[in-house]
């Protein structure tokens, strides 16, 4: 992220590095700040979709019981924002695989104790991690992008290792995060067909004519359902 402060923890262990996002803004309302740091003003537009555009992948609680019999699940199914084997396998698990889990709004503040958390308490037999700390907020420098994001965030572990019999399970945790060395250096998100079919897009305020043909074609070939509007700034600021 821009913000380089948002990976900063009270740890030795770089958590940040584990914890996946997509940012979006949270109002209908165009910035013009938001223009003018992430634009092209004559070539570039933004993108709107529904809130929960992903794919939802539903399975049973006995289907859950059988990959993570540890797991706590309400009810007779859940939701997950991707397959279950994705969610847990030899290399990692989503901690926050539940598909209403992944969306978060930022809270801007100027408590250090959140901004610079501490992710790890570690005992004799036990490990506490506050993976939720990460990700949840950024300093009031940022409050202007009215953030909301799409969080994912992993234990780089094979679950199975941690439900033996007599395993310490936090030596196993903490001994992922020192041996890790390489993680993933991205996480797709699939959206639905319905998602894609009613996204919107607004023009930049000195969106091209010449632009304009290029976007008209791409969208009559790979999303002809898409609305396209003009800028509420055109031709009335200059950036």
């Amino acid at each position: 992220m821009d913000d380089l402060q948002e990976a900063e923890t009270d740890d030795e262990i770089e958590y940040g590095k584990y914890v996946f996002i997509s940012s979006w803004m949270d109002q209908p309302l165009e910035s013009i700040a938001m223009w003018k740091l992430y634009s092209n003003m004559n070539s570039d537009v933004r993108i709107g979709l529904q809130r929960y555009p992903f794919i939802k992948y539903t399975i049973t609680k006995q289907d859950m019981k059988k990959v993570f019999p540890n797991a706590e699940v309400n009810g007779t199914q859940i939701d997950l924002i991707v397959p279950i084997e994705e969610c847990f396998n030899d290399n990692y698990f989503i901690i926050n695989c539940a598909y209403e889990q992944s969306l978060e709004k930022v809270e801007y503040t100027d408590d250090p104790k959140c901004l610079s958390p501490k992710m790890f308490a570690i005992g004799n037999e036990k490990i506490e991690l506050a993976s939720a700390k990460l990700g949840k907020y950024k300093n009031t420098y940022w409050e202007f992008q009215n953030e909301e994001r799409y969080i994912l965030r992993f234990l780089p572990v094979d679950v199975k290792q941690m439900l033996g019999p007599a395993v310490n399970a936090a030596d196993i945790v903490y001994k992922s995060f020192i041996n890790t060395k390489d993680f993933l250096p991205y996480y797709d998100l699939k959206i639905s067909d319905e998602a894609y079919c009613s996204m919107e897009i607004t023009l930049s305020p000195q969106f091209s004519g010449g632009n304009r043909v290029i976007l008209e074609s791409l969208c009559e070939k790979y999303n002809p359902n898409m609305r396209i509007s003009e800028s509420a700034l055109r031709n009335r600021v200059r950036l």
